[in-house]
């Protein structure tokens, strides 16, 4: 009975160490699944509502989840009423988000996502008043009328696990 009992033991551990080592976020509704080291989590106040400078009316899901060394895994799903999205809108995303976080753009490279056009890129922003350096690895996409941003973000001076970011950008998948 004892054997049983560790074996059980050391069964539901395993489990447990999966589990706190990386998961499957996946939102069926939203077309949208990655593999990430932590819970990702909805916002506060989102899902919200927005236009974009040309008035397209949308609305934004953004989960996000962040490990003890400051390191943040970010999946963003907008959600436009009427606008179908084009290639040219990835770099009007990239641009857009650099913009918002006031960082620069480099290492801009076309990739895809489920067989959809994609881009990726970092975005470094300047160093704050501590001297640290924020940066961006940002993947994006689109499938008909949604815009997918799948972002990681670390301070350039924190030890990150290199494995995890690649396998978060690898796994990403749109339906």
């Amino acid at each position: 009975m004892k054997l049983k009992s560790m074996i059980a033991t050391v069964i539901t551990l395993v489990a447990l160490m999966g589990t706190a080592l990386g998961a499957t976020f996946n939102n069926p509704q939203l077309g949208v699944s990655v593999n990430v080291p932590v819970t990702l989590n909805l916002v506060e106040g989102d899902p919200s509502r927005g236009t974009t400078h040309a008035g397209q009316a949308y609305t934004q899901y953004i989960y996000s989840g962040s490990q003890p060394n400051e390191d943040a895994y970010i999946v963003g799903v907008h959600v436009y009423d009427s606008l179908t999205i084009t290639d040219a809108d990835l770099d009007r995303a990239i641009n857009g988000f650099a913009g918002a976080v006031n960082g620069t753009v480099s290492n801009v490279t076309e990739v895809n996502v489920s067989g959809q056009p994609a881009k990726t890129a970092y975005i470094t922003l300047p160093a704050d008043k501590n001297g640290r350096v924020l940066r961006f690895g940002y993947l994006v996409s689109y499938k008909g009328s949604r815009l997918y941003q799948f972002t990681f973000g670390t301070y350039l001076d924190t030890q990150s696990d290199m494995a995890e970011v690649a396998e978060f950008f690898r796994s990403a998948s749109i339906n």
